[in-house]
């Protein structure tokens, strides 16, 4: 092997194994975006959740408000 063929193949050893890093980078970051939609969703449905407690609670304080104008009438 002289050295140009020596050159190339380290070369091409380094460009292999960085595209391989590269790679498996990647994939580590797509495992962190699903886990991060993942609590965004839950979030998300936390939120939902939360606003129809509140919905039901504006209801029910619209009702006694009724109510109490009614009595007072």
């Amino acid at each position: 092997m002289d050295t140009f063929e020596t050159i190339v193949a380290v070369v091409l050893i380094g460009t292999v194994s960085e595209m391989y890093r590269t790679r498996l980078k990647a994939r580590n970051l797509r495992t962190e975006d699903r886990k991060q939609i993942a609590q965004l969703v839950q979030q998300v449905r936390d939120f939902e959740e939360r606003l129809a407690n509140m919905e039901s609670l504006v209801v029910e304080q619209e009702k006694h408000a009724e109510f109490d104008r009614a009595l007072h009438e």
